[in-house]
């Protein structure tokens, strides 16, 4: 019994040591500490919001589960911590300048920190639609990048833009053209569902019974050409995510 105690000893120094040797090669994986990693990391994200002379088109869905479907911000960062900031729901040619930070918070995040009126519009959580103004940074690219916000964790999208002006009069025009209460979801020539409008939200209600669920939410936003969904639908085996406007039928058309 006691060379058993004394066995069941040594193996458990044994194991002790084996895991400090462990730790110690797991703290040495990197040759820079976590802080001086995430403080290179914000100084590149910072490098490629400022970069684009035309900013980026940011598509912003704000409230729990995209609620209100999406909304189109144009925003332009300068080196000084300030941001421009232009959208769908103002005149084409308004613009809010503010201050933004980038900074570590559970993850680097990109912080809207002074009042901008079009922003805090859609975020504020009384009289506004409850979005967010502060978004984890999931991957930044020179011509993309990938956002969650931090409250409703909803994704959000940095594709670079062209002329703010035209871009947001062509959504504008997409949304007079064609705004109708009620489509007719049409697949082959068959109609398959029928499609309600509430904001920029769908609700498709496909016809007879099947395996899908008879509602779906559909979230989207208006673009100069037509719409994009938040994320693509499934039918027939087919995803389905960009539609073009087709103003001579009142329709929107599957591009993809």
């Amino acid at each position: 019994m006691r060379k058993q105690k004394i066995y069941t000893m040594i193996g458990l120094l044994t194991l002790l040591l084996l895991g400090a040797c462990s730790l110690h090669e797991e703290e040495n994986f990197f040759n820079d500490s976590s802080a001086n990693r995430m403080s290179e990391a914000l100084k590149s994200y910072k490098e490629i919001l400022v970069a684009p002379e035309n900013g980026w088109l940011m598509q912003y869905y704000p409230g729990n589960n995209q609620a209100f479907g999406g909304y189109n911000l144009l925003v332009s960062f300068d080196e000084n911590g300030s941001a421009t900031i232009a959208d769908e729901l103002a005149d084409a040619d308004k613009s809010v300048t503010s201050l933004y930070t980038l900074k570590q918070s559970a993850g680097p995040a990109l912080t809207f920190d002074s009042y901008n009126d079009i922003m805090h519009l859609l975020s504020e959580p009384v009289g506004g639609l409850g979005g967010d103004f502060e978004f984890t940074i999931m991957s930044a690219a020179p011509d993309k990048v990938v956002m969650s916000g931090t409250k409703t964790r909803n994704m959000i999208t940095l594709p670079k833009e062209r002329t703010w002006t035209s871009y947001l009069e062509g959504v504008l025009a997409n949304q007079d053209a064609i705004f109708l209460g009620t489509f007719k979801l049409m697949v082959n020539g068959k109609e398959v569902g029928s499609v309600v409008q509430d904001y920029n939200v769908f609700t498709l209600t496909y016809n007879g019974a099947d395996e899908r669920d008879p509602k779906v939410e559909i979230p989207f936003l208006y673009t100069d050409e037509g719409i994009k969904l938040y994320e693509p639908i499934i039918i027939n085996g087919v995803a389905m995510s960009a539609f073009k406007s087709d103003v001579a039928s009142v329709s929107f058309v599957c591009a993809d």
